[in-house]
């Protein structure tokens, strides 16, 4: 398998164009960056503490964050490398031709899966420096090798997620970002909800009951699970970190085979309208090497009529599955209504106990429920407005994308609609879906009435959300417009993307701060301040000069990316008068 043209050629596509390079020097640098980061607050927080303790406390501080960013930069890099393989050869209509060569479908499936997946082990060697060292400070030896090993797990793991991705979604570039979805749900989802307290005094209460015992028994196959379920540290006798890690790599290793089995299940050539007497019901035989004399054999058995009962059998199976959908969409809709109750609930509840504080000791006194609102406000900043421009920026260049892919971009640029009209018109849809902020606005009205958080820093969040939705947009048009593969363009993005994730959740979180931390934090030195302040401020302005140079440059260069012949300065004047069509056409846009 290892020494075979195909593994070759995904071991190729997987390295092309410097990108582990540059994946493992984003992480390093991310990496370096957290290190420093504990290490200033670890010695500044604990400064009245013996030399040994802040060593110790660092040490194991580094280790845990460490293999969490790891863990976190998995999660998107390895769907990144893994899951548009079987999607290129889908859009390339090469499946077919891969299907009839003498390879089984295990075998393409483990080699493809294997190639794309043995690059991103470089990843998880990248943070092993800091690891050992911290290991070695702490005395984490053997926590060492286990991290390691469920590093390697897990990333396996997520690879065949991915691979199974890659045979659900029909067009390329969307392969990556499902993938993405399904190891964050992986690693968050069950571990959180197998924690989650339920009444069963009723039907639906009952029936989350159930869905949590199933989370339960997913839920040690997270990594996370060693944060929700403190059992194998309070009862050290019964349950060791040996034994749960192993139980973990077992679970991961039989979720991996079922991915497989899945995917090779999927991975089929098929006949349209077959007979219900045919054996293999239209899929490619098992053939051995003359797939052709198979086909042929098989083929005058197709004449696509079928018994009456086979009928009736199909309509109950095609009753099944759409209750079956409609209950899926009744259990995402609850959730979506569940979210903003439960915002609406909490800040009511911590909003009430805060203006109760302040009415009761005012700004002097202790900071106790104006710090669980405060802590509201930063949580609700990020999930009503970070996290919806990420995903929506997302959608667009996934949209963008697979209009390439499909070939409808073309009717689209035969239109008289120039690049910026084209791209304003998408950017609505962005704008349309981040009209429900308006909550995060009362909120901060909350927050600066009750005194948990400062104006100039609401004001400096607020610039800021504008500014990372602005780069991560200008991100999205650049990467889906450019030529070039779309596999590649959905990689670089997604690194930048979580680059800006990464600094803008740490900028707003400092931007949020209460009083009381302002206080803690004019308390150091004088030196360290300003080198923060600076930072905080260097963030925002160096996101705007990336947005805007990236928007001036997909402007400038969209007719030439995308094929259109650019026009001359009579062309221009001609479409800019007012009885052309381009300029009805974009007036009634």
């Amino acid at each position: 398998m290892f020494s075979s043209p195909m593994f070759h050629y995904e071991y190729q596509a997987a390295t092309r164009k410097r990108r582990p390079f540059v994946f493992r020097t984003v992480i390093a640098g991310v990496l370096g960056l957290v290190t420093a980061l504990i290490g200033l607050f670890v010695f500044t927080a604990h400064s009245g503490q013996s030399g040994p303790d802040e060593v110790l406390l660092f040490g194991r501080s580094v280790f845990i964050t460490t293999f969490g960013t790891e863990l976190l930069f998995m999660a998107f890099f390895v769907p990144a490398f893994v899951a548009g393989s079987i999607a290129e050869e889908r859009a390339r209509d090469t499946l077919p031709l891969l299907l009839l060569s003498r390879l089984t479908r295990i075998e393409i499936v483990l080699t493809k899966t294997t190639a794309r997946w043995l690059p991103t082990l470089s990843l998880i060697l990248t943070g092993l420096p800091v690891l050992a060292a911290s290991a070695w400070v702490t005395g984490l030896e053997v926590q060492l090798s286990l991290a390691l090993l469920v590093l390697l797990s897990s990333s396996a793991l997520m690879a065949t997620l991915a691979i199974l991705a890659s045979t659900v979604r029909e067009p390329a570039a969307s392969a990556p970002t499902q993938a993405t979805f399904w190891c964050l749900g992986w690693l968050i989802l069950p571990p959180i909800l197998s924690i989650m307290p339920i009444r069963t005094t009723n039907l639906w209460g009952t029936l989350l009951a159930e869905f949590k015992t199933l989370c339960a028994l997913i839920a040690p196959s997270s990594p996370l699970s060693l944060v929700t379920d403190p059992s194998w540290y309070l009862r050290p006798g019964s349950v060791n970190l040996q034994a749960r890690v192993a139980l973990m790599i077992g679970l991961q290793a039989l979720f991996g085979l079922l991915a497989l089995g899945f995917t090779v299940s999927r991975l089929k050539a098929r006949e349209t309208n077959p007979n219900w007497i045919d054996p293999t019901q239209g899929y490619r035989p098992p053939c051995n090497d003359d797939p052709i004399y198979w086909r042929e054999h098989e083929l005058p058995l197709r004449q696509g009529s079928e018994p009456l009962i086979v009928i009736r059998l199909r309509y109950v199976l095609i009753i099944i599955k759409a209750i079956l959908i409609n209950v899926l969409i009744l259990l995402v809709t609850l959730l979506a209504l569940a979210i903003p109750i439960g915002l609406t609930v909490a800040t009511m509840y911590y909003g009430v106990a805060a203006f109760k504080e302040l009415r009761q000791y005012g700004m002097e006194g202790p900071f106790v429920d104006r710090t669980h609102f405060n802590f509201l406000v930063r949580a609700a900043t990020g999930f009503i407005a970070l996290l919806p421009a990420l995903i929506q920026t997302s959608l667009v260049g996934t949209r963008i994308k697979s209009e390439r892919d499909k070939k409808t971009w073309d009717t689209l640029l035969t239109t008289p609609l120039d690049g910026r009209e084209i791209l304003w018109s998408k950017t609505r849809v962005v704008k349309a879906a981040l009209r429900p902020v308006w909550p995060l606005l009362v909120i901060w009205a909350l927050g600066l009435t009750c005194g948990v958080v400062v104006p100039l820093g609401v004001l400096l969040a607020a610039a800021d959300l504008f500014l990372v939705t602005w780069a991560l947009l200008a991100l999205a048009f650049y990467s889906s417009i450019r030529p070039g593969p779309t596999n590649v363009a959905s990689s670089r993005s997604v690194i930048i993307a979580l680059i800006l994730l990464v600094a803008h959740v740490a900028l707003l979180g400092a931007a949020l701060a209460s009083p009381p931390e302002l206080a803690v934090f004019a308390s150091w030195d004088v030196r360290l301040r300003w080198g923060l302040v600076l930072t905080i401020w260097t963030i925002p302005i160096l996101t705007g000069a990336f947005a805007w140079v990236l928007t001036r440059r997909t402007l400038d260069r969209f007719e030439e990316w995308v094929g259109r012949p650019i026009r001359t300065e009579a062309d221009q004047r001609e479409v800019e008068s007012p009885g052309h069509p381009a300029r009805l056409a974009s007036s009634n846009t």
